[in-house]
């Protein structure tokens, strides 16, 4: 498994499920990460932030509760009024990254609908890191987003300092440019902190540009005065600057589900309504090889400390049911390698429909 050469890449670099070609991740985690450092001290970083242990202490009790649908039975009213967002809130596309749980912008509350890179990366492609002609900046990528963006109501593109994705992303755009893969030494010369924070920063621009653009034809000037973006620099994540504490991946058929509650561990967050099948299995894989790779807590997950793969099920949209999503990820985690199946836990519940 190849090694991330420069302090922004790091995590990605496990293989992406179902790649038959046995293809690797391009290393795109922007951490500011010091490229020497160790598995032990990676995880001395991990178990010594507040959210490890808050964490470590709600999946027990989930545990002792005999699964996640039972704690959330018990837990019913608290979770629906603080585990989802409230109806009326402004909407914004957001990161799936754990740290990247909660934004306010002029001091309201933003409605996030989470996904890789708030869409810097086309998971809906056959083969996103074997497709060197993927540009995150191409005009027919953006106004594709643009449109799906208005469709759901977003009107803020909000993107975060040290992103992953945008790493990856920008390994791409450079592998587009130079008609050839990144060696080391490229990526220690292109793929700085600095370039992937001012990728992500210009492709939500460019988003923001082409969504005002399309309402302003559409008669809808208040509605494109409204869009904008939002930067959130790595400082400001709830995680370590330098690695991924999460233990949970939710895979969210709500679209609705807050991982800033303190009510359930934070995680992952891939909003299941805002991809295809094939996207959500691909971004569900992307930060399982996040949270396995060694800017992770990676050998932290093992025996009685798994990851818990989370399906979140809308009571009102069979499409989007616990069971129509849980046997999506049963699908997806039985063709994984048998050592990474033994360490994934694969539960669900129904979102209490009080949330409502």
């Amino acid at each position: 498994m190849q090694q991330a050469t420069v302090s922004t890449v790091a995590a990605a670099t496990t293989l992406f499920h179902g790649d038959a070609e046995g293809k690797e991740l391009p290393s795109g985690e922007g951490h500011g990460k010091d490229e020497h450092m160790t598995h032990h001290d990676t995880a001395a970083i991990v178990q010594a932030h507040p959210n490890w242990k808050h964490d470590t202490e709600t999946l027990a009790a989930i545990a002792q509760a005999g699964g996640w649908e039972k704690y959330v039975a018990v837990h019913g009213k608290e979770v629906a009024e603080r585990a989802f967002y409230r109806p009326g809130l402004e909407k914004a596309v957001a990161c799936m990254d754990e740290g990247d749980d909660e934004t306010t912008v002029d001091g309201e509350e933003l409605h996030l609908i989470r996904n890789a890179g708030s869409g810097i990366l086309n998971m809906e492609l056959d083969d996103l890191l074997g497709n060197a002609e993927f540009d995150p900046l191409d005009p027919a990528y953006i106004e594709q987003l643009a449109d799906a963006f208005i469709a759901r109501g977003i009107t803020v593109i909000h993107c975060h300092g040290g992103c992953g994705a945008g790493g990856i992303a920008l390994e791409k755009k450079w592998e587009k440019k130079l008609g050839r893969k990144l060696t080391p030494e490229d990526k220690k010369q292109y793929v700085t902190p600095e370039a992937v924070d001012a990728l992500v920063q210009e492709f939500s621009r460019l988003v923001v540009e082409a969504m005002q653009r399309k309402l302003k034809a559409m008669g809808r000037e208040e509605d494109a005065a409204k869009v904008r973006m939002h930067f959130k620099p790595i400082e400001q994540l709830s995680r370590p600057a330098e690695a991924h504490i999460a233990q949970v991946i939710y895979y969210d058929g709500t679209n609705a589900f807050k991982t800033s509650s303190g009510v359930l561990p934070r995680g992952f967050l891939v909003s299941a309504q805002a991809l295809s099948e094939k996207g959500g299995e691909k971004t569900v894989d992307l930060a399982k090889a996040i949270s396995f790779g060694g800017h992770g807590p990676g050998e932290l997950l093992s025996g009685d400390r798994k990851l818990h793969v989370v399906c979140i099920g809308d009571p009102s949209n069979p499409a989007f049911s616990s069971e129509a999503l849980m046997e999506r990820a049963m699908s997806w985690i039985a063709s994984l390698p048998e050592d990474q199946r033994n360490r994934i836990v694969i539960e669900s519940f129904t979102a209490p429909a009080a949330r409502h």
